[in-house]
């Protein structure tokens, strides 16, 4: 089961009972199974109540706890209370509230966090909420059974999973049954919303969508939907995700499994002639490397005494390069960037930046291809200029998805627009955390970092990239070990065309990350640790004849390092080496 996380905060500590004190929007249709609460300091005496209420409206909502005595609760002298077991449908869209009804001696202390874990929706879901969207009606069993058929036999490819998802909403809205309901431009563009996103719309998006019909054709439309982050991450993809991951115990990532019983010791491997995974008996013996340790080690592998940098033997290190980009090679690493934008708009890199230009309504991003870890790391990028000044928004947003962000933008208005610090956890509202009229000199260079000592994210600006001003800051709402980079332009209905140019994307190298080929490794004394040095920042080092060659570190690792602090060993290709600072 893929399962899905509702999460939010509150700073004030509570002193009284209180109704609604957190309202959370559900993220997924699915069965809401767990509630946790938390607070940094223990209850004082007498323990906190809360309860939790569920509604498609506010004034719909309703307890979810039948007995009160089931309710969450923390116990006098504790920091947590969970409910478990639970499986409370619920819809994307509806209301979670949370009161607290028995307030301990003293209150309950801020921070206060509430998790809601939901088991995500179905292939189901997915197919009747695009027929309740095309059709205004459920699928016949037929249909439905077609449908899912399709979506089953697509299983072994994630690619093939979308593309047959996004088949049945053209099917359906390109269908006789669709052009006979007469349908109205805007409400085209409400159907779309309920069968793609399952939702209503929401403005300005909607507004421009339905002024898009009329320009671009209902076509281009629709596959802005179709091809929408919301659509494919949010939805397709989570089906997805758990249709081949889940506990069925006939398929293995989407590859059917042998109905053999596996004998103690065999491991399962893919027959591509079956086209299943068979229990196999493994070979004998070790693999490689085999025989003498080599360098300063004694002993032989597979077992000897390993040393270890970052917690890992430096034979495991791979060595990419970090996330950067200054953009004057006038073309899209396709390694790094992926292109994604509305059928107007243009997104390219030249005269040595990037240059991302947006129509009325239209908008265009680059979206990092992996994920980041901003774990006590920084993103920074330059805003050079935005044509004309005050129009669109640009923003720079890390995201684990459109429910869990952080963000520095510039927001539409006069006369230069807004400078803005924005989050938003677990679906809840887009939060502005800190604004002021922007600078277009000011604000020029922007950064986003996690700090690890305090467990914080950090908004920064620039006026030169080196001095930097903290914005606002907050404590992390939610994990940052994974997530993508987008840089986006994007111009509202008013706005007209808006041309948005970027420079000098970077990103820090933290100590857990690899290090690029010709980059050193030097020793941090007073953090016990081996630490990479970030890519266009290598100091000028000198060889050390008296410790050079080192230890070969390639395929053997070594027992004999020279720690002395501003020691370095430099991979050149074919060997390590050991140098000193210059």
């Amino acid at each position: 089961m893929a399962e899905h996380y509702a999460v939010q905060g509150v700073k004030t500590t509570l002193t009284a009972i209180t109704v609604g004190f957190i309202d959370l929007p559900v993220p997924v249709t699915g069965k809401l199974k767990r509630v946790d609460v938390s607070t940094r300091l223990p209850n004082a005496a007498g323990e906190a109540v809360f309860d939790v209420n569920y509604g498609l409206t506010p004034a719909a909502l309703a307890s979810i706890f039948a007995d009160p005595n089931t309710r969450p609760k923390i116990a006098a002298g504790a920091t947590a209370g969970a409910v478990t077991g639970l499986s409370v449908a619920v819809e994307r869209g509806g209301l979670l509230s949370v009161d607290l009804d028995a307030v301990p001696s003293g209150g309950v202390f801020a921070p206060i966090f509430v998790t809601l874990t939901i088991e995500d929706e179905t292939p189901e879901a997915l197919v009747k909420d695009f027929y309740q969207g095309a059709f205004a009606r459920a699928p016949t069993t037929s249909e439905l059974t077609a449908e899912l058929t399709a979506l089953t036999n697509a299983k072994p490819s994630g690619i093939d999973y979308i593309a047959a998802a996004k088949l049945i909403g053209t099917n359906l809205f390109s269908s006789a049954e669709y052009t006979a309901r007469a349908r109205t431009d805007t409400q085209f563009v409400d159907d779309l919303y309920r069968a793609y996103l399952a939702r209503t719309g929401d403005e300005p998006a909607r507004t421009n969508f339905i002024n898009q019909v009329a320009t671009d054709g209902r076509t281009v439309v629709r596959n802005a939907f179709a091809d929408s982050e919301e659509f494919l991450i949010q939805r397709v993809w989570r089906v997805y995700s758990r249709a081949v991951t889940g506990t069925d115990a006939h398929s293995l990532r989407g590859r059917k499994v042998s109905a053999t019983t596996p004998a103690n010791g065999q491991v399962y491997s893919f027959n591509s002639t079956a086209g299943l995974f068979e229990p196999t008996t493994p070979s004998a013996g070790g693999g490689a490397p085999t025989g003498a340790a080599g360098g300063d080690l004694a002993g032989t592998y597979p077992n000897p005494a390993v040393a270890k940098i970052r917690g890992r033997a430096l034979a495991e290190m791979p060595f990419p390069a970090s996330l950067a980009d200054d953009f004057n090679d006038n073309s899209t690493d396709a390694a790094k960037w992926s292109i994604v934008k509305t059928a107007s708009a243009t997104v390219t890199e030249q005269n040595n930046r990037l240059e991302i230009v947006a129509p009325n309504g239209h908008n265009g991003s680059y979206q990092s291809v992996s994920l980041y870890d901003l774990t006590n790391r920084f993103l920074s990028l330059e805003l050079v200029s935005v044509t004309p000044a005050g129009q669109g928004r640009q923003q720079l947003r890390v995201e684990i998805d459109a429910d869990n962000y952080y963000s520095l933008q510039v927001y539409p208005g006069p006369p230069t627009g807004d400078f803005r610090a924005v989050e938003r956890t677990g679906g809840g509202s887009a939060v502005t955390r800190a604004t002021v009229a922007f600078n277009a000199a000011t604000h020029r260079f922007w950064r986003i970092r996690h700090q690890t000592s305090d467990d914080t994210i950090y908004w920064d600006y620039s006026a030169d990239g080196v001095a930097w001003t903290n914005f606002t800051s907050l404590l992390r709402t939610f994990a940052v070990t994974a997530l993508k980079v987008v840089i986006e332009n994007q111009s509202f209905g008013p706005d007209g065309t808006v041309t948005a140019y970027f420079d000098n994307f970077n990103s820090s190298l933290g100590v857990n990350d690899p290090v690029v080929n010709g980059s050193p490794i030097y020793w941090d004394a007073a953090a016990q640790q081996f630490k990479p040095y970030p890519a266009g920042q290598i100091p000028t080092v000198t060889a050390d004849p008296s410790l050079a060659p080192a230890t070969t570190l390639q395929s053997h690792a070594a027992a004999r390092f020279n720690t002395a602090n501003n020691k370095l060993w430099v991979w050149n290709g074919a060997a390590w080496k050991s140098v000193t600072l210059a």
